[in-house]
C-alpha cells in the first residue's frame, strides 16, 4: 500500500436530495487552486424524438467551508468495487445524513477506487423502465440515490442491468415518519422550502384528517409512500393495500442492508461493514458531520398530534407498522452477526 504524506483539502457539497437531483464535486489538492478536479454525473434526458437518451451534465452545489482530512491520503489499497449501490431513499429517514457523509468519503479515496455519488433525476423516480435506463449507464462503483421505486433489476426485462446491484435504505417509526414528512412538505427545514403542494393550503395535520382536500392531496400520499417505494412499479403498489404491503415486504429480502433511523450511527457501521471496498471510512466522515446534518435538516415547526389523531395516525399506519417490524428484526439480526 502506497501512502502519500499530503494534506487534502476540498469543499463539499450539500446534496439536494430531491428539489435538485444535480451537483458538481470539486477537489483540490493543497494550496494550488488551479489544480482543481470537477466530477460529472450522467443525467437522463429526453430527446425531441420521445426517444431515451444519456448526457452528462455538472451537478449543482451549495458551497460549505473546507474541510481536511488533516492526515495521509491513501493512494491504492482496497480494488475498486465492482458493482453498482441502489439507494432508494425514504424521505425523512436520514438519507441526506448519509448522502452528505458519503460525499465527504468519496472526495478523500484514491482515483482507482473512488466511488461515484449520483442522484436519479425527479422525473424518473416512479418509471421502473427509466430507471433501468438509467442505472445501465453508471459504471460502478457508484452509488444510486433518489427518493425512488424499488427496481428488480436482476429480472429478465429490457434494459435489466448487466452489472450487480446491491440495494440498500433506512426506515423510520411510520408514525415519527408521517409526522415529519407532512410537516416538512407545510414548513420545509433550513436548506429546503415548503412543497409547491401546500403552498397556501398551510395547516396541522389535526385539522388535514377533517379537511378532504388536505386529506387526498398531501396526507395520503404522505401516509402511502414508505410501502409505494418498497413496493415497486406493479399497478397494486399504488395503493396501501394488503397486497401492496406483501409485495414490499418479499422486496425486502433482495436488500443487503435495510437500517433505522433511530440507530442510524449504528446504521452506517453496517453499510461499512457490508462494502468494505467503497464504504471504508463512512462512519468517521458521519460523525464528523452528524451534528450539522441534524440541524440543517431537521423539519421546521413540528406540531404534536393530538391523542385522538395519534390514534388515527396508528391504525391507518398498520400496513407501514408491519413492515417496518420485519426490518428491525432483521436490522436486529444483522447487526448481531456483525458483533454490533
Amino acid at each position: 500500500m502506497h501512502v502519500v504524506k499530503t494534506q487534502f483539502i476540498f469543499t463539499t457539497p450539500y446534496i439536494k436530495w430531491l428539489t435538485e437531483p444535480k451537483f458538481v464535486f470539486r477537489v483540490q489538492r493543497g494550496r494550488d487552486k488551479s489544480n482543481t478536479r470537477i466530477y460529472q454525473k450522467p443525467t437522463f434526458s429526453t430527446a425531441s424524438s420521445q426517444k431515451a437518451r444519456f448526457r452528462t451534465k455538472l451537478w449543482v452545489a451549495d458551497w460549505e467551508p473546507k474541510y481536511s482530512t488533516g492526515g495521509a491520503l491513501q493512494l491504492s489499497g482496497l480494488a475498486a468495487a465492482n458493482f453498482v449501490i441502489y439507494y432508494n431513499a425514504i424521505p425523512k429517514t436520514g438519507c441526506r445524513s448519509i448522502a452528505r457523509a458519503a460525499a465527504f468519503l468519496s472526495a478523500t479515496q484514491a482515483m482507482d477506487t473512488r466511488f461515484k455519488l449520483t442522484i436519479l433525476p425527479e422525473d424518473i423516480l416512479f418509471n421502473e423502465g427509466l430507471i433501468r435506463q438509467y442505472v445501465r449507464q453508471v459504471h460502478p462503483p457508484a452509488i444510486i440515490g433518489g427518493h425512488a421505486i424499488f427496481v428488480p433489476f436482476s429480472a429478465p426485462q429490457a434494459y435489466s442491468s448487466s452489472i450487480p446491484v446491491k440495494y440498500v435504505n433506512v426506515l423510520r417509526d411510520p408514525l415519527d415518519r408521517l409526522i415529519s414528512h407532512y410537516y416538512f412538505e407545510q414548513n420545509g427545514d433550513s436548506v429546503h422550502q415548503a412543497s409547491f403542494f401546500t403552498v397556501g393550503t398551510k395547516m396541522s395535520l389535526d385539522d388535514c384528517l377533517h379537511d378532504e382536500v388536505c386529506k387526498n392531496k398531501s396526507y395520503d400520499k404522505i401516509l402511502k409512500r414508505t410501502i409505494n417505494q418498497l413496493c415497486g412499479a406493479r399497478p397494486h403498489c399504488g395503493t396501501l393495500s394488503r397486497r401492496a404491503m406483501l409485495t414490499a415486504k418479499r422486496n425486502v429480502n433482495h436488500y443487503t442492508v435495510i437500517g433505522l433511523t433511530e440507530k442510524l450511527n449504528t446504521t452506517v457501521l453496517l453499510l461499512e461493514r457490508m462494502f468494505p471496498s467503497m464504504m471504508t471510512g463512512l462512519h468517521s466522515h458521519f460523525r464528523k458531520t452528524e451534528v450539522a446534518s441534524l440541524k440543517k435538516f431537521k423539519t421546521l415547526d413540528k406540531l404534536a398530534p393530538s391523542p385522538a389523531t395519534l390514534e388515527i395516525l396508528r391504525r391507518d399506519l398498520a400496513f407501514e407498522y408491519e413492515v417496518y417490524d420485519d426490518v428491525k428484526r432483521k436490522f436486529d439480526q444483522l447487526k448481531a452477526e456483525m458483533g454490533l
